[in-house]
């Protein structure tokens, strides 16, 4: 009789205990955005950022989309401008074309020598940065071509090309220095600070996120880099030396596309 009582004390206890399990670990909501492997909630996709930098803090504020596309913002200058070329030889070919295209109108202070990219900085141009292309015969490769020069703040930008991934180096041509960024740096009117992006939200291979530099002097400074979770920034254009319009984009993981289709917002990104 004990070992009977005992015997249903203990499957009653066992049932309590999976019915607190099973509630305690309930599903995602029905409102979840659903991907390949795994369910995100909603509440994580959080358009709305608050984060601080070494000098500033910054907010991601997402507004109506009426109200997004009549703020007036800067456009690009032609000086900033980099200029698409169209080619149609192979593609390693048509690199060069561009490259060599692109570096014409700088070819006092920039010159390619095979595998070199040589750029002239410091005081008089008496000093070079050079970044050479390499690969191995594990199929590793690195890289470097010319983008485009700027006059104010005075940096080159080079992009460099990996094995699944990509960057872009900011040299100072005042000291030299080279700094890494995640893409293409969009400056704000009084050319004392850029805001840097990049949308990789399927992929995953590169940083998806965001980066704030400042320029002092002859002092570049990266005030912040901040990841995204869940979604990126598509495109950015100031609106003043303190806010930035911002397309927001997250991918739809509803669809049943192998390319996730991405969905946009619209937000005002502040600088505090």
């Amino acid at each position: 009789m004990k070992i009977k009582l005992y015997g249903i004390l203990l499957l009653l206890c066992v049932i309590a205990c999976q019915s607190k399990v099973e509630k305690d670990g309930e599903t995602a909501p029905s409102d979840s955005l659903q991907t390949d492997s795994m369910s995100v909630s909603s509440e994580e996709v959080n358009f709305a950022t608050v984060f601080l930098g070494e000098k500033y803090q910054y907010e991601i504020l997402p507004v109506d989309k009426n109200i997004f596309l009549n703020t007036k913002d800067f456009p690009i200058t032609e000086a900033d401008r980099i200029k698409e070329m169209n080619c149609e030889d192979p593609a390693e070919d048509c690199e060069k074309k561009i490259e060599k295209a692109t570096i014409e109108p700088f070819a006092k202070l920039v010159t390619r020598q095979g595998d070199s990219l040589i750029l002239k900085c410091g005081t008089n141009d008496s000093r070079s940065v050079s970044f050479v292309s390499e690969s191995s015969d594990e199929g590793d490769f690195s890289t470097y071509s010319f983008v485009h020069k700027y006059t104010n703040p005075d940096v080159y930008l080079v992009a460099g090309t990996y094995w699944e991934s990509f960057d872009y180096k900011i040299v100072n041509r005042k000291t030299c220095k080279v700094m890494n960024v995640i893409g293409i740096p969009v400056f704000s009117p009084d050319r004392k600070k850029a805001i840097v992006t990049n949308e990789d939200l399927v992929a995953g291979f590169t940083f998806n996120g965001l980066e704030v530099l400042t320029f002092q002097d002859t002092a570049i400074v990266k005030d912040a880099s901040q990841k995204l979770n869940n979604w990126a920034i598509e495109k950015a254009s100031w609106i003043s030396n303190q806010e930035v319009k911002v397309t927001q984009v997250t991918a739809n993981y509803s669809s049943e596309e192998k390319d996730k289709e991405l969905v946009k917002r619209y937000a005002i990104f502040k600088i505090k």
